[in-house]
């Protein structure tokens, strides 16, 4: 249920920064993940949740387009994947949007060495994926 009430936080201020209101679609993940009760990925996307919050009021007190806003969207999105069919290749499109996302923001203040930032996720991924193939 506080999944669900912090997606709808979210959505909202992710619309107040943005004014986009294809951030409201936030609301289907935190219904979603209240029937299928995943803490794991629950906690993976309140931190994707907290990363999108805030790139998103740094982006209007400074001013820049808020590159990689989309890329955390659709990788919530393709969580859902993720957790219907709890297989590890599933995990690769998450970690890649994830990592494609996290290039972008880094991006924003280093340039192109902030793209680098990116592969900061294949460490995560590796672990994830030898840990979810193990357990198959």
């Amino acid at each position: 249920m506080s999944f669900l009430l912090f997606s709808i936080a979210t959505s909202i201020i992710l619309f107040y920064f943005t004014k986009s209101y294809l951030f409201f679609s936030i609301i289907a993940i935190g219904i979603y993940y209240l029937i299928r009760n995943n803490i794991k990925l629950q906690s993976l996307l309140s931190l994707t949740y907290v990363l999108m919050i805030a790139l998103s009021f740094f982006s209007t007190i400074r001013g820049y387009d808020p590159k990689g806003l989309i890329f955390l969207l659709i990788s919530c999105f393709v969580s859902i994947l993720y957790d219907i069919f709890k297989s590890p290749i599933w995990s690769l499109p998450l970690y890649l949007l994830l990592g494609i996302s996290i290039s972008l923001i880094g991006s924003i203040k280093y340039g192109t060495i902030g793209y680098f930032f990116g592969l900061l996720i294949i460490p995560i991924f590796l672990k994830e994926f030898k840990k979810r193939g193990e357990q198959d």
